[in-house]
């Protein structure tokens, strides 16, 4: 019965398909070439970044990774991307709710990791991964391998640069039981001027600001304070206009007045776009502000 139900769920021409891709890899390849050729990135958080300078490696222990509170999907291995931005988030939903785990990397050139021993990580493909490569990007076609190629190019490492899913990581990899040393070209990348100046005295390597990370981090530091002082300021427009066209006017002049010096500040902070005054306006003039705008609701018209 249960071969009778497997032979149902699996059409007789998709068994085929299956069959004839089995065994085929996409290996990772190099991109965003610059003039000074391809790059790899190690992308990490802050606080990782400050012990990897201080202390020179990186670590290839899944052990000794988790004491020092490090992420450890993979034990022996040390995991590039080819895209620093690629791993800015542990996982791209948090991305889109405007989280940001790796706020920094490291990057060096492709040619100075190879010689290192670093190799593109092979990802396994079903047939639905050779269909979408195909409809989508033909040019990728190029980089599926089979099964015996990869295993006879990798030798007995071949497991530790295997891997089954998310093939748009596009990772290379390096087998590393323990550590690995950080060479020579080494550069570190953060997001922030606090992160770069606290790294000064840290770094052996250049540190520098990477400016898509500190705009991406910037916009979502605004986005918990800047909008909600933007509103405020539309409600003090709103509430100022109620006064002028009120009867009343004269006797709520103090109000109009107060109103007035809090629309400047607001307006100076989205100009400037300064979070952490926004900030600081949201947590000492908030309760202030809500008391003389509720003044002027009766004010307002009817909508």
């Amino acid at each position: 019965m249960s071969q009778f139900s497997l032979t149902l769920s699996i059409p007789k021409e998709k068994q085929v398909a299956w069959d004839c891709n089995e065994g085929y890899y996409f290996q990772s390849f190099p991109e965003n070439e610059y003039q000074q050729g391809y790059y790899l990135y190690h992308t990490t958080t802050f606080q990782a970044l400050k012990c990897i300078l201080k202390d020179g490696f990186l670590l290839g222990s899944a052990e000794e990774k988790r004491k020092h509170n490090s992420h450890a999907l993979h034990d022996g291995i040390i995991c590039f991307t080819t895209n620093p931005l690629r791993h800015t988030s542990g996982m791209p939903q948090f991305f889109l709710m405007g989280y940001i785990g790796n706020t920094c990397y490291l990057r060096w050139p492709l040619r100075v990791l190879e010689r290192l021993g670093v190799r593109p990580t092979v990802y396994e493909l079903g047939c639905h991964d050779l269909e979408a490569i195909a409809m989508q990007t033909p040019l990728l076609l190029q980089f599926i391998r089979k099964k015996e190629d990869v295993e006879e190019e990798y030798g007995e490492d071949f497991p530790s640069f295997k891997y089954s899913q998310w093939m748009s990581e596009n990772e290379f990899r390096i087998v590393c039981p323990s550590q690995w040393k950080l060479p020579p070209e080494t550069e570190a990348f953060v997001s922030s001027p606090q992160q770069e100046k606290a790294l000064s005295g840290v770094a052996k390597f250049p540190v520098r600001i990477d400016p898509i990370l500190y705009e991406i981090r910037r916009h979502l530091c605004e986005g918990k304070y800047i909008p909600e002082v933007r509103r405020y300021q539309s409600r003090i427009e709103d509430a100022i206009d109620a006064i002028d066209r009120s009867e009343k006017w004269d006797e709520l002049w103090t109000t109009k007045n107060k109103l007035w010096g809090f629309h400047y500040e607001t307006e100076e902070i989205v100009k400037k776009r300064d979070r952490k005054r926004a900030k600081k306006f949201l947590l000492t003039s908030r309760e202030e502000l809500e008391s003389l705008i509720s003044t002027t609701i009766n004010l307002m018209p009817k909508t």
